[in-house]
Formats: structure tokens, sequence, C-alpha cells
């Protein structure tokens, strides 16, 4: 009778330890995938600041000069914008690439906000 609980036992501790591994391995896996995903976003937002410093080169500046009051129109503002997320996409590619498209427009204008407001601190 002890000999077939050491052998039920035996049994349910190799079922255990191979459930266990193969959960901890999806653990694993997941957070990786969580930190890659949370790289590609910085990556991504990264090119954004890239495309609004080169922008800011490119066209910001001259269109403030020309403009009495040294701003910018909202036509103005809004083709900054649209010219730094295409340059954004010039720049990434793979993944990151997938990240920049599936940004929408109010999503654009609102980290375009945020690197504008960081740069100002």
């Amino acid at each position: 009778m002890n000999e077939l609980w050491v052998q039920i036992l035996g049994s349910v501790a190799v079922v255990i330890g191979t459930v266990m591994t193969y959960f901890g391995r999806k653990l694993i896996n997941y957070l990786i995938k969580k930190m890659d995903a949370t790289d590609a976003q910085k990556v991504a937002f990264d090119a954004l600041a890239a495309g609004m410093a080169e922008v800011q080169n490119d066209f910001v500046r001259e269109a403030k000069k020309a403009s009495a009051d040294g701003r910018l129109s909202k036509e103005e503002i809004k083709k900054a914008e649209e010219m730094a997320i295409e340059r954004a996409k010039t720049i990434v590619t793979g993944p990151v690439k997938d990240i920049v498209l599936s940004w929408g427009k109010e999503q654009i204008s609102s980290y375009i906000k945020q690197i504008l407001n960081k740069e100002k601190k």
C-alpha cells in the first residue's frame, strides 16, 4: 500500500512540476514581450521627436520668420505635425513602424504636445 502512495505522489509531483514549468515559461515570455513593446514604443516616440526636430529646422523656423506675429497659423501647425509624422515613418522600421502607423491624428497631436512640453521644461 505504501508503495502505491509513493508511486502516486511521484506521478503527481511530476505533473505539478511540468505544469509549473509550462506556466513559468508562459509568464517569462509574456514579460519579455511586454518589455519589448515598451522599448519599441520608446523608439517610436524618439522617432517622432527626431521628426519634430527636423521639421523645426526645415519648416517651423522659416514659417515663424515669415509670420507677422512670429507664430504659426493653425494650417501651419497642422502641416508641421503631418511633416513630423511622415519623417518619423521614414526613420523607423519593423514593429516600431507598426506602432507609428497605428497612431491616429488625435493621438499624434497629443504626443507632439507632450514632447513639446518636455522640451520647454
